[in-house]
């Protein structure tokens, strides 16, 4: 189980390393309009 949970944390971050700049842009605007779509 905890072997399994570190293949897949490296596995994301392996993903997230691979990630291109406007994907986390888009990310975070995604984010950010949610928390003003929350409040």
């Amino acid at each position: 189980m905890s072997l399994y949970r570190i293949e897949f944390n490296k596995r994301v971050k392996k993903d997230f390393r691979s990630i291109n700049p406007q994907d986390i842009q888009r990310i975070k605007t995604a984010i950010t309009y949610t928390s003003i779509n929350l409040t």
